[in-house]
């Protein structure tokens, strides 16, 4: 009976899978992408800030628009209680 031989867990190193000439010429292949990238990302950014604000200023004014009646009444009441109070007042001082 043959027992079969167990295959290697031999894991190389980072130094052993990457050289330091490999990586030099890596960065310097990687500079122009990261520009473009930065670039994109910047309109990118410049976009959705617009977009952003767009959506905010909307959302504002229809809750502007839903809650201006209820503030209009609401101040109705209030300027209507003022008024019979000081009529009162004026009144009573008068007697």
């Amino acid at each position: 009976m043959t027992v079969p031989t167990p295959k290697s867990r031999f894991l190389p190193t980072l130094t052993e899978v990457v050289h330091a000439d490999n990586l030099q010429r890596s960065t310097e292949v990687r500079e122009p992408e990261l520009a473009i990238e930065n670039l994109a990302l910047q309109s990118l950014t410049a976009d959705l800030a617009l977009e952003l604000q767009g959506q905010l200023q909307a959302m504002l004014n229809a809750h502007i628009h839903q809650v201006m009646p209820h503030l209009h009444a609401a101040i109705e009441v209030a300027v209507k209680q003022a008024v019979g109070k000081a009529i009162a007042q004026y009144q009573l001082g008068q007697r």
